[in-house]
């Protein structure tokens, strides 16, 4: 939900899957059918795991970037994905950041 430099390519396919997800949410909402979007931060998987093992410098400037001070984990995902599934029955169209506040500022 940021873009960066030298990662054009990669910050046009996640915003195209933010673009898609409102317009195939307004397409089914007269069937009461519910699309939204989860956009994880830096969670603890093999990709940050990687990055974080060959660039340490990096990915501690990207840690800092975190108002919670850490990266999350695939369960806090999961339930962000619940919380959409089972509770958010009213809300259609959304792209929900889960990123330990690093989109906020």
């Amino acid at each position: 939900m940021i873009p960066s430099a030298q990662q054009v390519v990669y910050a046009a396919a996640k915003f195209a899957i933010i673009g898609m997800t409102r317009g195939a949410a307004l397409e089914a909402a007269a069937d009461r059918v519910r699309i939204n979007a989860i956009c994880p931060g830096a969670t603890t998987g093999e990709m940050w795991l990687d990055f974080a093992r060959d660039h340490p410098d990096r990915a501690a400037v990207a840690l800092a970037k975190h108002p919670m001070g850490r990266v999350g984990d695939k369960d806090e995902v999961a339930d962000a994905v619940l919380f959409l599934c089972r509770d958010a029955t009213f809300t259609t169209g959304h792209a929900l950041p889960v990123d330990g506040g690093r989109t906020t500022g």
